[in-house]
């Protein structure tokens, strides 16, 4: 294993354990994480209204790179995990400065965008504001709503 392999390897487990940790501060019935390569890194299920539980998915991406509002993320991944039967929630951690980013992953804000390879997803930084909102979407008290439109990358 090369040097720089092992430092990717670590970077990606760092964000990781930062995604995971995150989510289980938004106190959900359960945080399940995938050993499997399936699309999800995790599976994340809080109590609704009506006493069910509702399940979503977690894409957790790692960075040591300045995130700022966009990130760019291969179209045809996004296509096959915006296009689930279930909410898909991008979590970015920026392992340098310990920051959390997120998207909703939407099969609209790709249309229109054929035959280009990476896309521009607009996140937001989460705060404390932000991380009320993520709970109050995955517990399934309010709708979401994605407000911006993806942008193409060369």
């Amino acid at each position: 294993m090369t040097k720089t392999t092992r430092h990717a390897q670590m970077v990606g487990r760092r964000g990781e354990l930062m995604i995971e940790l995150f989510l289980q501060d938004l106190d959900p019935v359960y945080v399940a994480r995938s050993d499997l390569d399936f699309g999800y890194d995790f599976f994340v299920g809080f109590e609704n209204a009506e006493g069910g539980i509702n399940t979503s998915a977690v894409v957790a991406r790692a960075t040591e790179q300045a995130v700022r509002d966009r990130f760019h993320f291969p179209k045809n991944r996004y296509d096959e995990l915006s296009h689930s039967n279930i909410p898909v929630l991008l979590l970015v951690a920026n392992v340098k400065t310990n920051q959390l980013y997120y998207a909703w992953l939407t099969p609209d804000d790709t249309k229109g965008r054929e035959g280009v390879q990476m896309i521009s997803i607009p996140v937001n930084e989460v705060d404390e504001d932000a991380k009320q909102s993520i709970r109050r979407h995955l517990s399934g008290l309010t709708r979401r709503s994605t407000g911006a439109a993806v942008e193409s990358v060369s």
